[in-house]
């Protein structure tokens, strides 16, 4: 009986028709009941109905944010739920790699997927095989996600010296944005935060060096970072990637800090340079959106010219 209503559940939706960002509460819904069911090994077509549905919900899933909230959470959690109990979980196993080739360029599936063979077949070398490939259209999609899910399910060093070759190897941005963010949240200690130190002034991307100084800055605020974030601040010859230190640099003192630097108050690009003076206009919007007071603006532009080390009224050319 439970298998007719997971079944039914299951092929509820005609797939052929679903336009890829409606919600199907009807598969998590038919996930969660072979969840509680005891004698789960007596159910294998229903599970392996159940599963071809996921499949194919994966491969056809859209790009928008309601597609991105089922897929990504959803339909991960449900998944996540029933584990490897999932009755003819095997049958992903011979496409859990192959498959990445039938997702279309635009899709939340590949981000999906190395979650939907983590949580069904455990296999983490299947992981690090996702995590290294380059088959399909945009691949960078299910290597950034198996990277987080290794990161997450298996935080040994094996996957820690797996998360730093792809930090320095791979070619897009997002797969080694997702592996520094995994090594900062997973390992924060001196070895991550010398390899970040040593990536802010090698990589090529303005995204990674953001991302690294700013987690620089969040993670290790200790006299190590300050001074390279100053010797960035002060020496860098592109005024931009001065800006981006400056800005990283000032979040260590105050939100002011952080969002002084930028010419739309955000803390991101476009920043300004720190060589030169910061009109006075400037600092007064910057410490209203900061929540400064108007006579609170002078001490903490003092305050906040002393820790940078030099006058941001003035900037470094003209402080002596």
């Amino acid at each position: 009986f439970v298998g007719q209503i997971v079944e039914h559940l299951a092929t509820r939706t005609n797939l052929d028709e679903w336009d890829g960002k409606t919600a199907l509460p009807e598969i998590p819904l038919a996930i969660q009941c072979l969840s509680e069911v005891r004698g789960i090994t007596r159910l294998e077509d229903a599970g392996s109905r159940l599963l071809q549905q996921v499949i194919s919900v994966a491969t056809k899933a859209g790009s928008d944010v309601s597609a991105q909230t089922f897929m990504t959470e959803t339909l991960v959690a449900a998944c996540e739920e029933l584990g490897q109990r999932w009755p003819s979980r095997q049958q992903l196993r011979p496409i859990a790699i192959s498959h990445v080739e039938s997702f279309p360029e635009h899709g939340y599936g590949p981000y999906f997927w190395p979650y939907l063979i983590t949580h069904v077949l455990g296999d983490r070398t299947i992981l690090e095989n996702l995590a290294t490939q380059t088959s399909g259209i945009r691949s960078f999609r299910y290597r950034r996600a198996a990277l987080q899910a290794l990161a997450g399910t298996w935080p040994d060093e094996a996957t820690r010296a797996l998360l730093t070759a792809r930090v320095v190897e791979d070619e897009r941005y997002e797969v080694r944005g997702a592996a520094l963010y995994a090594l900062s949240g997973t390992w924060p200690d001196k070895g991550t935060q010398a390899l970040l130190t040593e990536r802010a002034a090698e990589d090529e991307s303005n995204f990674i060096r953001r991302v690294l100084l700013e987690l620089l800055s969040e993670t290790w605020p200790d006299e190590a970072t300050q001074a390279f974030l100053t010797d960035l601040s002060t020496k860098e010859a592109d005024p931009s990637k001065r800006g981006a230190a400056c800005s990283a640099l000032g979040k260590m003192h105050s939100e002011f800090g952080r969002i002084l630097p930028t010419r739309d108050l955000d803390g991101v690009a476009p920043y300004l340079d720190p060589l030169k003076p910061i009109p006075r206009a400037h600092i007064e919007k910057a410490a209203a959106k900061a929540g400064i007071q108007p006579e609170d603006i002078d001490a903490e532009v003092a305050s906040l010219s002393a820790f940078l080390g030099w006058d941001i009224t003035v900037g470094l050319k003209g402080t002596p």
